[in-house]
C-alpha cells in the first residue's frame, strides 16, 4: 500500500474508533472517570448507585428505572453511574464513600467527587424522584452545607447533617447535630433515641467507652415521647454492646427495666424480648447459666429441636454470650445438615467458624470461613471473617 493510502486508511480507522467511543460514552457510564467526563460535558451532577446483584431492592430500583417514565425523566437530570460493590471499582468507591452493607445506596456528587446528598434504600419511584429532586434543588456540597449552617443555624439543615454524619460513621458529629436540631425545632422534637443509637455505634467502634453510652440510654427510657418498642430496642442494643465490650455488669438494671416494659406492652415483639431479658437476667444478675439456657430453649418452642433455624438461633445465642460453646457447635452443625439455601448454609458455616475460633480451634474456624465464602461468594462479611483469621 502506498504511503498516501496508508495514511488515509489510518485516519479513517482512527475516525471510526473515535466515533465508536463517542457512541459508547453517550450511553450509561461504566466508570467514575467516564461519568466525570460526560457530566462535565453535559453540565450535570453524578448520581452513584451502589448495588449488589443479590439485593432485591436494588433489582427493583433497576427495573423501575428502565420502565417508569417519571424515573427516566428524573434520572436524565444527572449522570447515573451504577456501581456493583463486588466488581471493578465499585468496591473501592464503596469504601471511599463509607457505603456500608445496606443497599442500594445513592450518592450525589459533583465532578470533583464531593458529596452533595446521599440516601439508603429504594421505596418506589415517588420516593426516589422526590428525594433526588430535593437534592438537585439545593446542590451544594456537604462541606458547604455545614459552613452555611454555622453561619445561619436551621432545623432542617441540622437534621440533614445529623443523618448524613450518622450514615458515614461520624457518630459523635451526628449526636451534636441531633442535639442542635432539638434546640432549633419549633416543637422541640425528641431525638434522644437517635442520639443513643449514635453513641452506641461510637462505642461499638471504640470511639468512646461503654459507660458514656448510659446517660443517653437513660434519656430514652425516661422520655414520654419515645415508644415502648423503641425503648425495648434500646435495651437490646445496649445488651449487644455490653456483651461485645465485656461490661455486662452495667446491664443488670436495664434488664429489669426491659422486663417491666415488655410486661406492659405485650406485643409479639415484646413477648420475644421478655424471654430474652429474662434469660440474660438469669445469666448476668443471678449467674445461673443453666437456668438461662432453659429459658432460651423454652422460648424457641416445643419443636425447636426439629427446626434448623431454631438450632441456629440457639447456637448464635450461646456464641454471643460465650457460654456452652461445645453444645452450640453441636447444634450449629446439626442445623447445617438440615439447612437449605446457600445464604443460610453459609451463615451457619460462618457461625460454626466463630464458635471454633472462640474455642481456640483456629484451623477449623478458617476451614469453615473458607466453606462459607465458597458457598456464598457474594457476601463480603464471610470474606472479612476469613481475612481476619488469616491475618492473625
Amino acid at each position: 500500500m502506498k504511503p498516501g493510502r496508508l495514511l488515509k486508511f489510518f485516519l479513517i480507522t482512527l475516525f471510526l474508533l473515535l466515533a465508536a467511543q463517542s457512541i459508547l460514552w453517550a450511553q450509561t457510564p461504566r466508570t467514575l472517570k467516564m461519568a466525570r467526563f460526560m457530566a462535565h460535558k453535559e453540565n450535570k451532577l453524578i448520581l452513584m448507585e451502589f448495588y449488589r446483584e443479590d439485593c432485591e431492592y436494588c433489582e427493583k430500583a433497576n427495573q423501575e428505572a428502565g420502565q417508569n417514565p417519571q424515573m427516566k425523566q428524573t434520572l436524565a437530570k444527572v449522570m447515573h453511574l451504577p456501581l456493583d460493590v463486588l466488581r471493578d471499582e465499585g468496591g473501592e468507591l464503596a469504601r471511599q464513600y463509607n457505603v456500608g452493607t445496606t443497599y442500594p445506596v445513592f450518592i450525589l456528587v459533583n465532578i470533583d467527587g464531593d458529596v452533595i446528598s446521599r440516601w439508603i434504600g429504594y421505596n418506589g419511584p415517588h420516593r426516589f424522584i422526590t428525594t433526588l429532586n430535593k437534592a438537585l434543588a439545593d446542590p451544594i456540597t456537604i462541606n458547604q452545607r455545614a459552613a452555611r449552617f454555622e453561619k445561619n443555624p436551621d432545623y432542617a439543615e441540622a437534621l440533614y447533617l445529623a443523618g448524613y454524619n450518622s450514615e458515614i460513621g461520624e457518630y459523635l458529629k451526628a449526636v451534636d447535630y441531633y442535639r442542635r436540631a432539638g434546640q432549633l425545632g419549633e416543637k422541640k422534637k425528641d431525638f434522644s433515641f437517635d442520639i443513643f443509637k449514635n453513641y452506641a455505634n461510637a462505642a461499638w467502634k471504640d470511639s468512646i467507652p461503654f459507660d458514656q453510652v448510659l446517660p443517653s440510654a437513660d434519656s430514652v427510657l425516661v422520655s414520654g415521647n419515645i415508644s415502648g418498642n423503641d425503648k425495648i430496642m434500646a435495651i437490646k442494643i445496649l445488651g449487644r454492646l455490653a456483651r461485645d465490650k465485656n461490661t455486662t455488669d452495667w446491664l443488670i438494671p436495664y434488664l429489669q427495666k426491659g422486663l417491666d416494659l415488655t410486661r406492659a406492652t405485650q406485643t409479639e415483639e415484646s413477648i420475644a424480648a421478655y424471654d430474652l431479658f429474662r434469660g440474660d437476667q438469669a445469666l448476668y444478675a443471678r449467674h445461673d447459666t443453666a437456668g438461662a439456657i432453659v429459658i432460651q430453649q423454652t422460648s424457641l418452642g416445643p419443636d425447636w429441636q426439629k427446626d434448623p433455624e431454631k438450632y441456629f438461633a440457639f447456637a448464635r445465642w450461646c456464641l454471643e454470650r460465650k457460654i456452652h460453646l461445645d453444645e452450640a457447635e453441636t447444634y450449629a452443625r446439626q442445623a447445617l445438615q438440615r439447612a437449605t439455601g446457600d445464604r443460610f448454609r453459609a451463615m451457619i458455616m460462618a457461625t460454626i467458624g466463630q464458635i471454633c475460633e472462640a474455642r481456640g480451634n483456629s484451623d477449623q474456624a478458617e476451614a469453615m470461613y473458607k466453606a462459607a465464602v465458597e458457598t456464598d461468594p457474594t457476601t463480603r462479611y464471610f470474606k472479612t471473617l476469613l481475612e481476619n483469621i488469616q491475618e492473625e
